[in-house]
C-alpha cells in the first residue's frame, strides 16, 4: 500500500504537500481518487468497454478493484483493466 505516486503518499513524505486534485480540484482522500473516483477517471471509464459494477464497486483499495476484475475477467483483459487504471 502507498506504492503509488499519489498526492496523498507524497503528502505523507513532504509537508505542506497540497493534496487537492490538479483536476477535479477535490481533496485527494484515497489511492482510489485519481484511478476511479475522479471525474476524468470516470470518463475514462465509462468509454472503456468495461462494466461499471468493475470500476464502480464502492470505497475500496485499489487493491480490491484489481481483485474484483481477477475474479470476474479473463487474463487479457485483467491486463486491460490495468492499462485503464
Amino acid at each position: 500500500m502507498g506504492a503509488l505516486a499519489t498526492k496523498v503518499n507524497i503528502a505523507r513524505t513532504i509537508s505542506n504537500f497540497g493534496m487537492s486534485c490538479d483536476i477535479c480540484g477535490n481533496l485527494e482522500d484515497s489511492d482510489t481518487h485519481p484511478l476511479f473516483d475522479c471525474p476524468l477517471a470516470i470518463e475514462i471509464w465509462r468509454e472503456s468497454e468495461f462494466e461499471e459494477k468493475l470500476w464502480r464497486c464502492g470505497p475500496q483499495a485499489t487493491v480490491e478493484h484489481l481483485m474484483v476484475a481477477a475474479q470476474s475477467l479473463d487474463k487479457q483483459q485483467v491486463g486491460e483493466f490495468v492499462a485503464v487504471m
